[in-house]
Order: C-alpha cells, then sequence, then structure tokens
C-alpha cells in the first residue's frame, strides 16, 4: 500500500517537472508549427534573436532638483494657503446662493399665501396626492 502511494508521488512529481520545462520551450514549438494548427501565419516578421530588453523600473535616480530653501518653502506655503482660501470662497458662495434661493422660494410660497387668504381662495397645491372627489368620500 504505502509503495503505490510512493510511486504515485514520485510520478506526479515526474509530470510536473515534464510540465514545467515544456513550457519553457512552448514559444518555439508553436513558432515551428503549421498555420493550419493555429501556428503563425507565412506573411508574420520572424522572432528578434535578441529578445526585448525591459524598462529598470526599480533603478533609483538621483534627484536632479535641490530642496527647496526656507523662502522658497514659505512662498509655496502662502499660495497654497491663498488657493484653499479661494476655493472656500467659492464653495461658500454657492452654499449662500443656494440658500438664498430656498428663502426667495418660501418667500414667494408664503405671499401667495397671504395673497389666497386675503381673496379668499384655497392656495394652489404643488402636486395633489388625490383628486378632491375621491377625498371627500371617505
Amino acid at each position: 500500500m504505502q509503495r503505490s502511494t510512493v510511486s504515485r508521488n514520485l510520478a506526479a512529481a515526474a509530470l510536473a517537472v515534464a510540465l514545467a520545462l515544456g513550457g519553457c520551450s512552448a514559444a518555439s514549438v508553436i513558432d515551428s508549427l503549421p498555420t493550419e494548427v493555429g501556428g503563425l501565419p507565412a506573411s508574420a516578421p520572424k522572432r528578434s534573436d535578441n529578445p526585448a530588453q525591459y524598462p529598470a523600473v526599480h533603478d533609483v535616480r538621483a534627484r536632479p532638483n535641490k530642496p527647496l530653501t526656507a523662502e522658497q518653502q514659505f512662498e509655496l506655503e502662502e499660495q497654497l494657503s491663498k488657493a484653499r482660501s479661494r476655493q472656500n470662497t467659492l464653495q461658500n458662495k454657492g452654499a449662500i446662493s443656494r440658500a438664498q434661493a430656498e428663502v426667495e422660494k418660501a418667500g414667494a410660497a408664503r405671499a401667495r399665501a397671504i395673497e389666497a387668504a386675503k381673496t379668499g381662495a384655497r392656495p394652489a397645491a404643488k402636486t395633489p396626492a388625490e383628486p378632491p372627489a375621491a377625498a371627500e368620500t371617505r
């Protein structure tokens, strides 16, 4: 029983190694396949002998710029502060104008209600929930 388990494990390991090594040469096998079975067409350009070089993304380059002086840092902080205050002012103006629009709407609705009360008419509802006939039958 143990002997068959060991032989199975060895066979599985040998198969894994064979597949791994076979994957390394897959490119050359695919290049030599005929077009009819999925290979490259005859008009395809030949593969380069030299593989493409990848960019050295992990190499650290020296910084070309020197650190900011205290005066330059102060000027940049002032510019940032001014930009933030301008942004806050613009946001506040937008909020104030929206609030003013709401107040004007409410004032106009109140004026219509007062006018309707003076004339004895009912103020018009924005959107009636139910028709008046249905409301009377309840």
